[in-house]
């Protein structure tokens, strides 16, 4: 899982599903991992780190594509994230769809194919309007993240 678009969506909705969070002194993060103390907190689940200059962000333990950054942190939060299957699902979904259309969505121009006819326009699409925020996936995601939306 590509855990840049997984923190990605959670900010995007406004919800991270912590479910506990504890704060922790000279953590001292080498060889790609937490020290013991932080990975026993952490157990098998995703977690995320606040106050850290190299390593902010969601994290998976055992995730080896997902090494952290040597640093010595004076202080920082370490939130255990509780984050539902089905959004993973919709997440892996998302994945997809970047991969098939993403390019094609992030340009100012879409174009459209069928019965050999093609033509191509600058702006609008289903994808949204060329240089929004709201283009992409979040656009043709919509429906499907509202649920897990929090608005505060």
């Amino acid at each position: 899982m590509n855990l840049t678009l997984l923190e990605d969506v959670l900010n995007h909705i406004h919800n991270w599903f912590d479910r506990e969070s504890s704060v922790f002194s000279d953590v001292e993060i080498s060889g790609g991992s937490m020290p013991d103390s932080v990975s026993e907190y952490v157990g098998e689940t995703f977690y995320r780190i606040q106050g850290s200059y190299l390593n902010d962000g969601v994290h998976r333990s055992g995730e080896e594509s997902d090494a952290l950054r040597d640093e010595t942190v004076p202080r920082c939060m370490v939130s255990k994230l509780a984050i539902p299957r089905p959004l993973l699902e919709i997440v892996d979904e998302i994945e997809a769809w970047e991969e098939q259309y993403g390019e094609g969505a992030k340009g100012p121009y879409f174009s459209e194919r069928f019965g050999g006819y093609e033509y191509q326009i600058r702006g609008f699409s289903s994808y949204g309007v060329s240089g929004s925020p709201l283009a992409g996936w979040r656009l043709a995601f919509a429906n499907q993240l509202s649920p897990w939306r929090k608005m505060y």
